[in-house]
């Protein structure tokens, strides 16, 4: 008689937890993830003269000689980062 030949099965104890952790997760995609993405996508996005969206790089102020907005931005945030709150 040869030998049983047996499928090595997940057992359902070992899935059962991420089962209950997926809703959460497809929730937490749904509510926090998906608006970040949409709101850089969109962000790129120009009107055109016939209405069309296209993608404009234009409106990244990196590479635009004489354009300092992306020093004062960076000095912004160094300054919001590294001071120290007075309370």
């Amino acid at each position: 008689m040869p030998p049983k030949i047996t499928k090595t099965k997940i057992p359902f104890r070992q899935i059962e937890p991420y089962l209950y952790l997926a809703p959460a997760t497809i929730l937490i995609i749904l509510v926090f993830v998906f608006p970040i993405i949409e709101n850089i996508h969109t962000s790129f996005l120009q009107n055109t003269a016939s209405g069309i969206k296209t993608l404009g790089l234009n409106k990244l102020p990196i590479g635009i000689p004489g354009s300092d907005l992306l020093a004062v931005a960076q000095q912004t945030m160094g300054k919001l980062l590294f001071q120290r709150p007075d309370y």
